[in-house]
């Protein structure tokens, strides 16, 4: 008989994965007050959620109640209590597989159509959709591989968030339903996975659904809000790796299970380049207890096979030249601003909307095993993904020229939550069950409220709006690249509403903070459309002392056309004799 198949180890093994009938958690958690600790940082997170100024830059991701309707906000505050009560009703072993999935299929549904983002603001969404609707109208002319560069889409994404819901919308389902029914089915595959990963980290049978509900609860549930970006499709498959890599290595198929998943995250997004770390650290690092030698040493062939093969792929493919560019552009940012740092108030604000769990989860523990779960090998294997993504997010995502600035880059920080909430999660799962059920009681109403909250906020039209325009004009200033974005898209809105002169003038500002001719005619093309040919002409003329290359040349003959004065008409011939 092996070690691992011994009585002593099954029985280790049931012991934490089912409660015992001695642990008062296993009928049901009682509502006990919370510890000092635990009391202060509710009390002061949820101070800043019922307080927090609507439409500030300095509140983006916590000030949602105060930004929406009075209606919106009881709906919120009722949807945040029944949170808190998951975490006390008891269930039968068989029901709590139930109760998991019919969580997940409200949650998922109800964030997909009716929560979806109204406006488009945030990351590339708008892009997406534009570029979505263009082909497939037949308005793209370029090949489907140029098309496809342009949007940095990689073989999954391509798949999943482009070919899918084009195909949708070719059998007559509108193009955003289309969308939404992808995030749909995202976010079920997301909550599968966190299910999986409260599994997979020995949480007790009865902490399972109030755990992955901790995990689920952040401001990563707009990614599957209709939300038009890869970062859905990013963060249910990097569930599932952490899921694998937080679990022992104890047998071929573990090996196989995290390769494959971090080979999905690669196919999913460049950004999945980043897990090289913790693969090498999971394969050659310390090992857990559980662990056994020849699946570590299977894990490190096949990591190292992949990253041959990824190798190979990114030279013959555009992928290899998308993350050259990301590159360059990162030695750039350094090399002209050096090491500019976030606004710490942005660094806050991500920090809660991505990984909320993380900040509680120590007062949750309560000092003495936080402190003892920093020697514990989890939180290293957290830590080489997270601190290279923090000092990413601190220092090169803020400042550079191509990016959108903290609020509208949120989802570049999905993968730095997820490592967060896994750590954190690794934390909770090994303790007494009855206390963790019993402090996620008052736990989960803050995070409801929280991630819910930015969810719900990007839904009305007004209220969107409001947060966009404030992105881009109020404190704290963006860089003039990344404010010269947002008032770009200010314009584009604003044309696509029939405002023809405002359109022209946020355009015309957006070429003062970026000088790109492109942004210089189409404040030109604004004017024209308004009625006012000479403004029309100034800004002609802005755009054409930049330089043109041939397609903005083209694009600058059309607009001039337009402005041309009729030509008179012919005289009238003589009446005939």
């Amino acid at each position: 008989m092996t070690a691992r198949g011994t009585p002593a180890r099954r029985a280790a093994r049931t012991a934490r994965r089912d409660p015992s009938p001695r642990d008062p958690a296993a009928p049901g958690a009682r509502l006990a007050a919370p510890p000092p600790g635990l009391r202060l940082i509710l009390g002061a997170i949820a101070l800043v959620l019922v307080a927090a100024p609507p439409a500030s830059n300095y509140f983006w991701a916590v000030n949602a109640l105060r930004s929406l309707p009075a209606a919106w906000g009881v709906a919120l505050l009722a949807a945040s209590a029944g949170a808190g009560l998951m975490a006390l009703a008891p269930a039968a072993p068989g029901a709590r597989r139930v109760v998991a999935a019919l969580i997940a299929g409200l949650v998922a549904i109800g964030v997909a159509f009716p929560l979806r983002e109204s406006i488009h603001f945030l990351g590339d969404t708008q892009l997406r959709l534009r570029s979505l609707t263009a082909f497939v109208e037949g308005a793209v002319t370029s090949p489907f591989t140029e098309w496809v560069g342009r949007l940095h889409a990689n073989p999954l994404d391509l798949a999943v968030n482009l070919l899918l819901p084009m195909e949708l919308m070719r059998t007559g389902l509108p193009l955003r339903d289309g969308i939404s029914a992808v995030s749909a089915a995202l976010a079920l595959l997301y909550f599968f996975g966190l299910w999986r990963m409260a599994r997979r980290l020995g949480a007790p049978a009865d902490l399972r659904v109030p755990l992955a509900l901790a995990m689920g609860l952040s401001g990563t549930l707009e990614a599957f809000a209709g939300y038009a970006e890869s970062a859905g499709l990013l963060a249910a498959l990097t569930v599932w790796w952490c899921a694998e890599a937080f679990s022992p290595q104890n047998r071929p198929a573990s090996a196989v299970r995290l390769a494959l998943a971090w080979v999905a995250v690669l196919l999913a997004h460049r950004l999945g380049a980043v897990l090289l770390l913790p693969m090498l650290w999971r394969a050659i690092g310390p090992a857990w207890a559980e662990d056994r030698p020849e699946s570590r040493r299977q894990l490190l062939h096949l990591t190292l096979a992949t990253v041959a093969i990824g190798a190979i792929v990114l030279l013959a493919t555009p992928a290899g030249r998308q993350i050259g560019a990301d590159l360059n552009e990162m030695l750039v940012t350094l090399r002209v601003r050096g090491f500019r740092s976030v606004a710490p108030t942005d660094l806050a604000n991500t920090l809660m909307l991505v990984a909320p769990l993380a900040l509680i989860a120590p007062f949750i523990a309560g000092r003495a095993a936080a402190a003892a779960f920093v020697r514990r090998p989890e939180f290293a294997l957290a830590m080489t993904l997270a601190v290279p993504l923090f000092l990413a997010m601190v220092f090169l995502f803020p400042v550079g020229g191509s990016g959108l600035g903290a609020q509208r880059d949120w989802d570049s920080n999905v993968i730095l939550g997820l490592a967060l909430t896994a750590a954190a999660a690794a934390l909770l799962a090994r303790l007494p069950a009855a206390a963790v059920r019993a402090r996620l009681a008052w736990a989960l109403p803050v995070l409801a409220l929280a991630s819910l909250g930015f969810v719900a906020v990007q839904v009305p039209e007004p209220v969107a709006e409001r947060r966009a325009v404030a992105v881009a004009g109020n404190p704290p200033a963006l860089p003039e690249s990344q404010a010269s974005h947002a008032i770009l898209y200010l314009g584009q809105r604003a044309m696509d509403h029939g405002r023809f002169a405002e359109g022209a003038r946020y355009y015309e500002r957006a070429f003062e903070l970026n000088p790109n001719p492109r942004r210089a005619l189409l404040a030109a093309e604004a004017w024209a459309a308004s009625g006012d040919p000479v403004a029309a002409r100034r800004a002609l003329e802005r755009a054409r002392a930049r330089g043109f290359d041939p397609g903005l040349a083209e694009a600058a003959r059309q607009i001039e056309a337009l402005l041309a004065p009729p030509a008179p008409a012919p005289d009238s011939a003589p009446p005939p004799r």
